[in-house]
């Protein structure tokens, strides 16, 4: 019995973790970026597509994440490493956040000193974002060329340094 239970607990498990790494179609690699409208932190409507495919190296990193999110928090530090060091080459990010409070998200990023483009609904995971890209979990990202065209999906610590090192020659 006790074989039985682990058994079901390992497919389980294994379905979970299969049904959060499917990709949306509207994060296919090779595929246009999907336009959204979202609010920045002074409430002005801004279009996603405003912020990509501005021209060869400037690649973006649209990143889905949250002030309550662990995970997130912890990869923040390197998403802001990645910006100091290649913003200067055209490297910028969004960020898409699923809070629901605005105090506490604009309070984190003004403290953390996160000076790139940040978007949210606060509708938390009702995000319209979240809803146009399926995003099961986060932290979540998608790297935009300069056309405007999805080049990764999911880069995280040192995959996001190496993949923008290739980019960038350093």
């Amino acid at each position: 019995m006790k074989k039985l239970i682990l058994l079901f607990i390992a497919v389980f498990a294994l379905s979970v973790s299969s049904d959060a790494q499917k990709i949306s179609e509207n994060r296919t690699i090779g595929k246009k970026i999907t336009n959204v409208k979202l609010p920045n932190m002074k409430k002005k409507m801004c279009n996603l597509t405003d912020f990509v495919g501005k021209g060869k190296k400037k690649i973006v990193l649209i990143d889905f994440w949250a002030t309550w999110c662990g995970p997130c928090m912890r990869e923040m530090p390197n998403v802001k490493a990645a910006y100091d060091k290649y913003h200067k080459k055209g490297f910028n990010v969004v960020g898409i956040s699923f809070d629901e409070d605005a105090d506490r998200w604009k309070s984190t990023i003004k403290k953390n000193k996160w000076n790139w483009v940040h978007l949210s609904d606060l509708k938390g995971w009702k995000s319209a974002a979240g809803k146009v890209y399926e995003i099961m979990a986060i932290p979540s990202s998608i790297l935009v060329d300069g056309n405007g065209t999805i080049i990764a999906n999911d880069l995280r610590g040192e995959e996001l340094s190496n993949t923008l090192k290739k980019i960038y020659g350093f």
